[in-house]
């Protein structure tokens, strides 16, 4: 199995390879003006290094504007941003303890088309179907040193589970990854087995809490009309096609942090059953408690 050191020195030669492709073969000069996209694509790159999901768009943009000036040329761009986006996989596999260190992002796709963003500091909760109130954010967070367990779980029957902001998801049979912090629950049905998930959050979390505060004014306007229990929250459904698209790119160009980290009064109550190993619905099995921060 590769190392760490091996992954990136494999992963970081190709993205190069695919940032400089394009404009090789169109015969580009990369010390003129000529060369303008390669240099915003590198520039791209250097914010996006964290984000491995995010790779392959500085590769398109490198590419893009030498994409039809010949067939071999479109071959190399279709390539290159295949390779970008393959790549990814390569640097962030989750039994690596280096990983789980690191401030690298990655991305659990969920059965119910939201995604469980892991970044450098937080959880982040996205792609929900929009609340059920406008005013409430889009996401979810919960910062790390707010956590309160990890658990895996299996669900026998499937059901709906109202969240904080008051969207709603579907929560399947199979495997459950139950996270408990900050005034929340979320329960997430994974790809896959549960345990790599588990204890890939457990070792993040370890290895990266670190308490922050923010201000919490915005917040605070959103708490008179949050939910006091999932049972309170009304169905919601996912907007699918542009519509779900475009509230996608609202919901990373325009997160109201504060609400998103505190959607409900320091002061209220748990969001539903939060005892490790007890059932929040019915048909939920929990399996061994992964962590047991406080």
């Amino acid at each position: 199995m590769l190392g760490t050191l091996a992954r990136w020195a494999v992963a970081v030669p190709v993205l190069v390879a695919a940032l400089l492709a394009p404009a090789l073969l169109s015969d580009v000069d990369l010390r003129t003006p000529a060369a303008w996209p390669v240099w915003l694509a590198v520039a791209l790159f250097g914010y996006a290094w964290r984000k491995p999901e995010l790779w392959w768009l500085p590769v398109l943009v490198a590419a893009l504007p030498y994409t039809f000036h010949s067939y071999p040329v479109f071959l190399a761009v279709l390539v290159a941003t295949t390779l970008a986006w393959r790549v990814r996989g390569l640097v962030t596999p989750l039994g690596s303890a280096a990983l789980a260190r690191s401030p690298v992002e990655v991305v659990l796709p969920t059965r119910d088309g939201s995604r469980l963003r892991v970044g450098g500091r937080a959880l982040f909760y996205e792609q929900l179907a929009p609340p059920g109130d406008d005013r409430a954010p889009a996401r979810l967070v919960i910062p790390f040193h707010r956590v309160e367990f990890v658990e895996a779980g299996t669900m026998t029957d499937h059901t709906r589970w109202g969240l904080p902001n008051t969207s709603t998801t579907v929560v399947e049979r199979g495997a459950v990854v139950r996270i408990v912090g900050a005034g929340q629950q979320w329960l997430l049905t994974t790809y896959g087995a549960t345990e790599p998930i588990t204890a890939f959050l457990t070792r993040r979390i370890a290895a990266r809490a670190k308490a922050t505060t923010r201000p919490t004014a915005a917040a605070a306007r959103w708490w008179p009309h949050a939910p006091a229990n999932p049972e309170d929250v009304t169905r919601t459904e996912r907007k699918r096609g542009v519509a779900g698209l475009l509230d996608a790119w609202r919901d990373a160009l325009w997160p109201a942090r504060a609400v998103e980290e505190q959607p409900r009064p320091p002061d209220a109550g748990p969001w539903g059953e939060t005892r490790p190993g007890v059932a929040p619905v019915p048909g939920y099995h929990a399996q061994a408690p992964t962590t047991d921060r406080a």
